[in-house]
């Protein structure tokens, strides 16, 4: 089974709520949505406000990638992302904080854990 995620990073800015409209009209069975914060990865995108601001115009599952060095400083202020499932990959000492990020809904850790 082949299955279609369009990412937000390839829309056009100006037009972010129509064109993920359109990806959904279109078929797309995900949104895929980058969060990077500038240290884990030399990108700096959006973060939680961001996709929360999005989620309205697409009813589909949305994706977020999360490439940052401390999930918990991209906390949305009631503590979840209004999304659907969340991959984080990371390269840090976050034991003590993976409880609370599991605890957010459909979680993937990948990368490594020291």
């Amino acid at each position: 089974m082949n299955l279609l995620s369009a990412s937000v990073l390839a829309c056009d800015f100006s037009r972010l709520g129509e064109q993920i409209a359109m990806a959904e009209r279109c078929g797309s069975d995900y949104i895929h949505l980058d969060v990077m914060d500038g240290h884990f990865v030399p990108n700096l995108t959006f973060g939680p406000m961001f996709v929360e601001a999005v989620r309205p115009y697409a009813k589909i599952f949305f994706d977020v990638h999360m490439m940052v060095t401390d999930p918990m400083d991209l906390e949305s202020p009631d503590n979840r992302y209004d999304n659907d499932f969340i991959n984080n990959f990371f390269d840090i000492n976050i034991s003590p904080k993976l409880q609370r990020i599991k605890g957010v809904g459909n979680v993937e850790m990948m990368g490594s854990v020291y």
